[in-house]
């Protein structure tokens, strides 16, 4: 039981670290890849958007809304 929390422990100290390096590594690498495939590997230092229709809109900062609606005022 010692033996699990300490490797959580050694995991969680170790996490920022390794990430680090990881971003780093993944960063050499797209810049390097004529290929694009680095492409295809998560890089841990962002996000992706998955889309099924063919393109996204466009949205600018000055004319876009967030409307936020249904039982927020008044929850259950």
């Amino acid at each position: 039981m010692f033996g699990m929390l300490a490797a959580g422990a050694a995991g969680l100290a170790a996490a920022p670290w390794l990430q680090r390096g990881w971003e780093g590594v993944l960063g050499a690498a797209s810049q390097a890849d004529p290929t694009g495939l680095s492409g295809l590997l998560p890089n841990p230092g962002g996000f992706r958007y998955y889309s099924v229709v063919g393109s996204v809109p466009a949205k600018d900062a000055s004319d876009y809304t967030l409307r936020v609606g249904g039982l927020v005022e008044r929850p259950r």
